[in-house]
């Protein structure tokens, strides 16, 4: 078993199942002697890994420890790893709730994101920085994350638990009139992006932004989620000359407003508003500065 370079540990474990054994997600765990483990902490294994959990893992695949803190978000946000301790301590259900913007820490989205292109050229391998909340687009094929299925029309309800039903992680996972869609991911349909336009170079600043250390840096975040509340309050001319974008794009974005927490169902809507907020910001820090 051999991860992927960026890939996410919980689909991997999916495709390990399917691609090397040829089994489901609950016997696999079972076999490399995880199948004990309490169900918010297998739904979970792509946000944080306890160290003995790892050194299981580790034990029976051969993957060194410090790798599969890669596959998750234990090793990028410790406030991820806090608040899923405190979680699992008092025994709560894991937080599978959409975040709001301005929510802390970075936990996975609910709605799983992927870029068409990538699953074209790596089948079954999905990224872990797909569930980067900051992430809409993906910099190596400008085009926006695709968030539904082509053929349910359905968000992926993608397995994180100890499910003893086997998945084809290239496929979609939802079942439709009591059978299983299974549309290849790589047809879902996800909007280009000019690589040379403002959406692409805000896209590329802003996660730049969430892997600074700088707790000010970071501050800008906060700043910059505010900012996208209120910046589709603006006409669409407003925001089509903040974007560079010509009026008649904005004015058919569908949603034209996001209502808090609901961005990553929109995410063509949000790549428009978070490019527009992120000039703004700049503008706001470029007149300070002269100031």
């Amino acid at each position: 078993m051999t991860p992927e370079p960026g890939e996410w540990l919980q689909t991997a474990i999916s495709r390990w199942a399917f691609d090397v054994y040829k089994c489901s997600r609950r016997d696999f765990l079972e076999t490399i002697g995880m199948g004990a483990l309490h169900p918010i902490e297998i739904q979970g294994l792509g946000v944080a890994l306890r160290p003995e959990t790892a050194d299981t893992i580790s034990a029976a695949t051969g993957i060194p420890f410090a790798r599969l803190y890669a596959m998750t978000q234990s090793m990028r946000d410790h406030a991820t790893w806090s608040t899923f301790a405190e979680h699992m301590r008092d025994g709560d259900t894991f937080p599978y709730r959409e975040r709001d913007l301005g929510n802390d820490p970075l936990f996975r989205e609910v709605i799983h994101k992927w870029c068409p292109d990538c699953l074209k050229e790596r089948p079954g391998v999905h990224e872990m920085i797909w569930r980067h909340p900051w992430l809409h687009i993906c910099l190596k094929h400008p085009r926006v994350l695709a968030t539904r299925c082509s053929g349910c029309g359905e968000h992926p309800r993608i397995p994180l638990g100890r499910t003893a039903q086997e998945w084809d992680p290239n496929t979609c996972p939802n079942m439709v009139l009591g059978a299983r869609c299974a549309e290849p991911f790589h047809q879902a349909v996800s909007p280009p992006v000019d690589e040379r336009g403002i959406l692409y170079a805000a896209q590329v600043r802003i996660i730049a932004l969430t892997r600074c250390h700088d707790p000010q840096q970071r501050e800008r975040l906060y700043d910059l989620a505010y900012r996208i509340r209120t910046v589709q309050e603006k006409d669409d001319e407003a925001l089509a000359d903040l974007t560079g974008l010509d009026t008649s794009v904005v004015r058919d974005l569908h949603p034209r407003r996001l209502d808090a927490g609901h961005y990553v169902e929109h995410l063509e809507t949000f790549t428009v508003l978070a490019a527009a907020a992120f000039v703004m910001q700049t503008k706001s820090e470029a007149l300070r500065s002269l100031g």
